[in-house]
């Protein structure tokens, strides 16, 4: 998909604008979002399928395994803002840099709610997803009356806070397993496809709305230890699967 789009962008005549792009119009333009942040997919799957295993060395008993990504986020809505600046080539090509900050709660209900079935004393917990993506974009604008509609394509680098979890049991055994190592985020690549449609309330302000879809993966390592007692270190490869839908509000300031 991102070859596809690179490929395409890539494809379009920029230096071949027409006489109508040869106007009268507004070089620079900043750029204010902010709105909601909605997770999909993986990112946004709740299922506890993988939670509880088989024990290799004892059939007749299940053990907890380790809180994997890959399939299953537990991302809920939330929110993000963004800023961006903007060059016009004409009245209708455009490219830009973008810098953005979103977050997306935890939701670990169905998680503790299996958990607790299976031994009361039991308890998982983990921070919101925090993440940032800064990259360049170019895109293609068209002009109606007051209004203004654009699509445009970034792609750049993202990072996002490093996925840990804890799980509890009880009040004396403060932690079953933890992350052995001091937390950090994690790094990607991510490709951001978005829709916009301004109005001008000013001439040299616009309001309006933005929809995007960010795509993402952060692949990391997990090294888990049990505490207390050190009976030993489990590591394992897992992904973050981002898949977010921002919808929100913008103001551009054109000069």
């Amino acid at each position: 998909m991102k070859k596809i789009l690179i490929i395409l962008f890539l494809a379009l005549p920029l230096t071949g604008l027409s006489q109508e792009d040869r106007g009268k119009f507004s070089r620079f333009n900043f750029d204010f979002k902010a709105g909601t942040a909605i997770p999909l997919g993986p990112y946004s799957n709740s299922s506890t399928s993988q939670l509880v295993r088989e024990n290799p060395f004892d059939p007749n008993r299940q053990v907890i395994g380790v809180f994997t990504k890959d399939g299953n986020g537990f991302a809920e809505p939330g929110f993000f803002y963004e800023g961006s600046i903007i060059y016009s080539f004409g009245k209708r090509w455009f490219i830009g840099f973008l810098g953005q900050k979103f977050s997306n709660p935890v939701n670990l209900i169905p998680v503790n709610f299996l958990l607790k079935e299976i031994v009361p004393e039991f308890n998982m917990s983990q921070g919101d997803y925090q993440g940032t993506l800064l990259g360049p974009m170019i895109g293609f604008s068209k002009t109606s009356g007051l209004l203004r509609y654009s699509i445009s394509q970034a792609f750049g680098s993202s990072k996002i806070d490093f996925p840990i979890f804890k799980m509890g049991y009880g009040e004396n055994v403060p932690w079953v397993f933890t992350h052995f190592y001091d937390y950090e985020p994690i790094k990607s690549l991510f490709s951001k496809t978005e829709f916009k449609l301004d109005y001008q309330i000013l001439p040299w302000i616009k309001l309006g709305g933005n929809l995007s879809f960010i795509y993402s993966d952060f692949d990391y390592s997990l090294t888990l230890s049990n505490v207390p007692g050190g009976s030993g270190f489990y590591q394992f490869d897992d992904t973050v699967n981002l898949r977010l839908l921002n919808l929100g509000l913008h103001m551009g300031i054109e000069f």
